[in-house]
């Protein structure tokens, strides 16, 4: 049976990649600052000798590196670093020391590294233009790569991934609540800047194929769909589908002062490994989290 160490396993990701590899018969050792279930250990990335005895006992084939502060507007820049880089750097060096046969690692980087770009879509061999601390610590991160020769690694670059239980703090389930409680105003930041979403089922199709499979021509790849929505076609789809006009204020305290105004993915690269298979609609994914959160109002 194949066996796969997942970091971040307690986060939006990280629990659905654990419900699909389950699906697939491979044992998943998961870990994150929780715990608090069989296959999940209580371990930080930052806690090398825990990290270690985990490893070391478990034997993986694949790791997925997940963990990682995602909030491009995390306030504790230290934090960032030192759990997206160090921690980085510990679990690399642990990988090194004790897995007795060359183990694959796939590092989940971020979409943010791209930046400002001037291409429309953005392909894997665009230059590095971070315009965030997340973003920059995950551009650190692929470099670290390259001092571990030892280790066999894809890098992915996901973009906006969204879906049925993400939390509040992201943009689309914040937005989402909001139409489901009828909120008389809806204040956001600007509302022009498109972004690409992915959900979260075809995601981790992509993860559980990247840790089983072995025939990828790249190092790098997106998750994306190619197509890019704004927060007014957002807002616009929501008010449609549920009858409700809020007021929609753009408030300074959510306008980014460096904002990235398009960042829209090139598949190209992504569909040719999984055979054409696209995203799911957005608008599908959108209307799902919608109905999930109008039923599940507390």
């Amino acid at each position: 049976m194949m066996k796969v160490f997942l970091t971040g396993a307690g986060g939006f990701i990280g629990r659905n990649l654990i419900k699909k590899l389950h699906e697939q018969n491979i044992e998943v050792l998961g870990c994150d600052n929780t715990g608090g279930r069989d296959d999940i250990k209580k371990i930080s990335l930052l806690d090398y000798d825990e990290l270690k005895k985990q490893i070391a006992e478990f034997q993986p084939d694949t790791v997925i590196h997940l963990a990682a502060i995602a909030l491009a507007i995390y306030g504790n820049t230290s934090e960032i670093y030192n759990v997206n880089v160090v921690g980085t750097e510990i679990l690399l060096k642990v990988l090194s020391e004790v897995c007795k046969n060359k183990v694959k690692l796939i590092l989940i980087s971020t979409a943010g590294v791209y930046g400002n770009q001037s291409e429309e879509f953005y392909h894997e061999d665009l230059p590095f233009n971070p315009a965030n601390h997340y973003s920059y610590s995950k551009m650190v991160t692929e470099y670290m790569l390259r001092q571990h020769p030892d280790l066999e690694f894809t890098i992915v670059r996901p973009f906006n991934i969204i879906g049925v239980g993400q939390r509040q703090v992201f943009l689309i389930p914040k937005l989402v609540e909001h139409f489901a409680k009828k909120s008389r105003e809806l204040h956001v930041g600007n509302l022009k800047p498109e972004r690409d979403y992915v959900d979260i089922n075809y995601c981790v199709y992509i993860l559980s194929e990247l840790a089983q499979r072995n025939d990828m021509k790249h190092s790098i790849y997106n998750i994306c769909s190619g197509v890019g929505h704004s927060v007014e076609d957002i807002i616009e789809i929501l008010a449609e589908y549920s009858g409700h006009n809020p007021e929609i204020v753009v408030d300074p305290a959510f306008v980014r002062k460096n904002e990235v105004w398009r960042m829209v993915g090139d598949p190209t690269r992504l569909l040719d490994f999984v055979n054409g298979k696209k995203c799911s609609d957005f608008r599908k994914t959108l209307i799902d989290m919608y109905e999930y959160s109008k039923n599940n109002m507390i």
